[in-house]
């Protein structure tokens, strides 16, 4: 009884140990898979990513010709410049100001 015993053991465990192995071997795959599945997802999106990247770096230098453009064109020298081609002159006279009015003069021209 005790052979039978010990057969039944080294069956049952043999048994058991192959279902451990087949388990085992199925929980790696499916976790082969899933990674396999987030790491291409997430390298499409980096993808993405570098191109974005890219982009705003273009950008970013037409941007900073446009300021360098921007500032070139409202500065005085060029706004002379075209003032002059357009026909205007220096001025060579002064200009007459006239002053704020004040209430007596204001009043003395009204008697007047």
């Amino acid at each position: 009884m005790k052979k039978i015993n010990l057969i039944n053991r080294n069956i049952l465990s043999a048994d058991f140990l192959k279902k451990i192995c087949k388990i085992s071997a199925a929980i790696f795959i499916g976790c082969f898979i899933v990674q396999f599945y987030l790491s291409n997802r997430y390298a499409v999106k980096n993808a993405s990513l570098q191109g974005c990247l890219s982009q705003s770096a273009s950008l970013e230098k037409d941007l900073a010709r446009l300021k360098y453009r921007a500032s070139l064109l409202s500065s005085l020298e060029h706004i002379e410049k075209k003032a002059k081609e357009q026909g205007f002159t220096e001025m060579d006279q002064n200009l007459l100001t006239i002053g704020p009015t004040t209430v007596a003069s204001a009043a003395s021209l009204t008697n007047r």
